[in-house]
């Protein structure tokens, strides 16, 4: 997959790396388009609310980046369609993800979200570690921690690939 010059930019300045790098040295940026599609992958899922009739769509997209075998950074953003029942949501995250092992996986992010409901908007940002442990193929346990402004949440499960 090409990866588009803006994408690349974002991605850069998301890194941290100097622009004014690729000036002194072309191929940098050359050598970075290459690690991107070979490291890179973007992702894009959508799902409808069964609860509000679908007519509330969520849509996800993001970009993950290996830098090492074993370290993956991640953006992502994601939009809630509203009704009259349930609000607008837009949301922005950023994070990292580790292997400990090919069966403990860590993660981490920093979020945040707008809601818009009746012409008033609300923003908060959030903190979130999760941590999934394989016990087989198809079975895992997992748990995660959910810091925002105006909740704390602890969530434990246990999941299944069919």
């Amino acid at each position: 997959m090409k990866v588009t010059v803006t994408a690349l930019y974002c991605v850069v300045a998301s890194l941290g790396l100097s622009f004014a790098a690729h000036a002194k040295d072309p191929s940098l940026l050359e050598e970075l388009e290459v690690r991107l599609q070979q490291n890179g992958e973007f992702y894009l899922s959508s799902q409808s609310s069964r609860r509000h009739n679908f007519d509330v769509w969520q849509l996800n997209s993001g970009y993950a980046y290996a830098v090492a075998p074993n370290l993956e950074l991640y953006l992502s953003t994601s939009i809630t369609s509203g009704n009259d029942q349930v609000s607008t949501i837009r949301g922005v995250a950023s994070g990292v993800k580790y292997d400990v092992s090919p069966r403990l996986h860590i993660e981490s992010a920093v979020t945040s979200r707008a809601t818009t409901d009746q012409n008033t908007e609300t923003n908060e940002v959030g903190f979130e570690v999760s941590s999934r442990y394989h016990l087989t193929e198809k079975v895992n346990v997992h748990a995660t921690y959910d810091y925002e402004d105006v909740e704390q949440q602890y969530t434990v499960g246990i999941g299944y690939r069919f």
